[in-house]
This record gives C-alpha cells, structure tokens and sequence, in this order.
C-alpha cells in the first residue's frame, strides 16, 4: 500500500456516514486511479463514493453554500488542491473541537490524497518533441506508431524543413489531441499490428526490408490484417488453406467444427488471396501490381 493511502484513516469524531463513504472510496481505489486516467479517473470515484455522504454533511452544519453549489468531486476536479483547502479551512475555523471539525479534516484529506494521484506523466507538449534533424539520418523512426503512413514530424522534414516541432510519434490520422481521430481505436490493436508487422516481414516476401517503399507497403498490410481483426488462429487457417488442407482437416486439427471453419474462411474472403501471394511470391516491382492490395475490405 501506498504512503499515501495513511489519509483515508477516518479522523476520530468525524460523522459515521463520512466515516463509511471514506472506508468505501479508500477500499475501492487502486494504483491505477490518478486525475488525469480516463479509464481510472478518480475523480469519479470521489463522485461513487463520498459526493453524497459530503453533501448530507455540509448540509448538517448549514454549510450548503460551501462548495459553490457543485458537487464535491467536481469542486476538487476544478480547482488547485491549495485553493480548494483554503476555502474549506476557512468556512471551519469558527469551529472549536467539534463533529464539524472532523468532518472537514476528512474532506482536507480526501483532498490532499486526490493531489497526491496526479498524472506524473504529463509534459509540456512543444518541449516532448525533438527539434533537431535526427529525423533525416533515420535515426528517428519516419513511420506513425498505429499505421503505415509518415508522421507529422517526417512529413514537415520531407518537405524541406530543417527541424520539426509536430509529433514524431503519429500521423494525423492517429493525432491523440484530436478526439475525432482514430487514435483511441486504433491504440487498441497496437500490439496486433506489431505481432501482424513481425509475421509480414518474416516471410521473406519483401527481398529488401529497407526499402522505404516497401517498407511502408509491409506496414500497410499488417495495418489492414489487424483492421480485420486476423488472430493467430485465422493465420493458422490461411497457412493450411494455402496447403491445399481440406476444411475438415482443419476443424480436426483445431478442435472446432467444420462450419466453423468456413464461415471464418468466408469472413476472410480476399485476405486468404493476399496472404497467399505474400507467402508464395516476391514483391512486385512494377507499382501497378499494388493495385490488388486496393481491394482488401
């Protein structure tokens, strides 16, 4: 546990319905709760568990005006936790040794505890990126971590520029301030489109990996079989279709049905086509044979 976890103890005297909704929030909070999580925000957690009981309380010592009539999470959420402490300080020091007083030592913890939970990996966007022309000996990868395509960084270099502040992370497509972009559904399948990546290139389809234009159509491929959702065992199934297995064999060896198996290969459809041309043949080198990658659903 946490150092800091010392602050959800709730203080002798305080309200029992404070006291419970404190043992609550403090049973139900992780590492992994900060202010700054999506997924684990704790300011959310703050809104579960104490929000109501810190309402009732303030209500008891006509303190209803305390929080400027927002909830309590909110209230902590919209302002330094300095600031929130000063307000609440102040509003109680006309109390001396009081239930009242213990309760705003609850909410002064609760407080202090959320502070504690910020995100420590947030910077500065302009000084993250690197100014410095690292991205023209290739030093710094061109490509956009999710997709095939050039990052923002490396398209402003390749247009000449000496340094680039853009990302040298992400495309535009995949721009994570952009909440329209297709970063947060693309995140997901990352380590699909790397595991997919990794398998591309070691078929020995591309005789030379370093090769920018090739280097972007394996990437383009792995990108698009992740799109489709391809796992290991559709790879398994294409690899024994291309063998020439039949689809009950298949069922056989992988101890599902033979339907099974073809409503899979059917949902395949052109990628078991594709992956057949990149397991048995070489790159082709006139452009024009890229046009079949075209139609990939």
């Amino acid at each position: 546990m946490r150092e800091d976890f010392y602050l959800l103890n709730p203080v002798p005297g305080c309200s029992p319905e404070l006291a419970e909704a404190l043992i609550n929030f403090r049973d139900n909070v992780t590492e992994s709760h900060t202010t700054g999580s999506r997924r684990w925000s704790i300011w959310s957690l703050v809104r579960d568990a104490l929000d109501e009981s810190v309402n009732a309380c303030l209500k008891r010592h006509n303190m209803e005006n305390l929080l400027s009539g927002e909830a309590f999470s909110e209230f902590c959420k919209k302002r330094s936790a300095d600031r929130a402490d000063i307000q609440i300080s102040e509003r109680f020091k006309k109390y001396k040794n009081t239930s009242a007083t213990a309760d705003a030592d609850v909410i002064r913890k609760v407080l202090r505890f959320c502070s504690y939970r910020d995100s420590k990996h947030t910077s500065n966007y302009y000084f993250s990126k690197t100014k410095t022309q690292t991205n023209r000996t290739g030093r710094q990868k061109p490509h956009c971590e999710l997709c095939w395509k050039k990052s923002r960084a490396a398209q402003e270099i390749d247009l000449g520029k000496d340094f680039s502040l853009e990302s040298s992370r992400f495309c535009e497509e995949h721009d994570p301030r952009n909440p329209k972009s297709l970063y947060r559904t693309d995140h997901n399948k990352r380590d699909l489109f790397t595991h997919h990546l990794h398998n591309v290139r070691a078929t020995g389809y591309y005789y030379n990996i370093l090769d920018p234009v090739q280097k972007q159509h394996a990437r383009w491929v792995a990108y698009r079989l992740a799109q489709l959702n391809v796992r290991d065992r559709d790879m398994a199934i294409m690899d024994m279709l291309i063998d020439g297995v039949a689809q009950a064999e298949i069922a056989r060896r992988l101890g599902v049905t033979r339907q099974n198996i073809s409503k899979r290969a059917s949902n395949l459809g052109k990628a078991i086509e594709l992956w057949k041309e990149i397991k048995t043949s070489t790159y082709p080198i006139d452009p024009e044979d890229l046009a079949i990658w075209d139609n990939l659903p």
